[in-house]
Order: structure tokens, then C-alpha cells, then sequence
């Protein structure tokens, strides 16, 4: 099982990225700015992918109207 090699790092269920920010370590504090970095944007992307998903919807939901109207016209 690969995470019992993390009871020997020094990690606990109370670990955080912060305490990693302010370690002593100049490495550690790295790796934590780098892994910050890295969810700000995974963050972004998701966010970009959620609004991308909203404007799909709402040409769907304006090419339904104009289809709408065009059958309204038809009669």
C-alpha cells in the first residue's frame, strides 16, 4: 500500500500546505509554492470549463427558441 510511506515523512491527517509554506526547508517551501501554483490553476480550468459548459447552454437554449419561432411562423 503506497500511503504507509507517508507515516514515515512526517505527514499527519493535520498536515497542510501552509505549515509546508513555512518550513525551514527551502525545498519543502517550493514544492508547497509549486503544488499552489498548480491548483490555482487546475482551479482556472475548471472554471473556464463550468463557463464554456453555461454558454454551450445557452445557444442551445437560443437555437430551441429560434426554432420556436420559426415553426410559430410556418403555421
Amino acid at each position: 500500500m503506497p500511503w504507509l510511506g507517508l507515516a514515515g515523512s512526517g505527514y499527519s491527517l493535520g498536515h497542510s500546505a501552509s505549515d509546508d509554506l513555512k518550513s525551514t526547508n527551502p525545498a519543502v517551501v517550493l514544492q508547497a509554492q509549486k503544488v499552489g501554483d498548480l491548483q490555482q490553476q487546475v482551479d482556472a480550468q475548471e472554471k473556464a470549463y463550468s463557463d464554456q459548459k453555461d454558454a454551450v447552454k445557452d445557444r442551445e437554449r437560443a437555437v430551441d427558441k429560434q426554432k420556436e419561432e420559426a415553426d410559430v411562423d410556418k403555421k
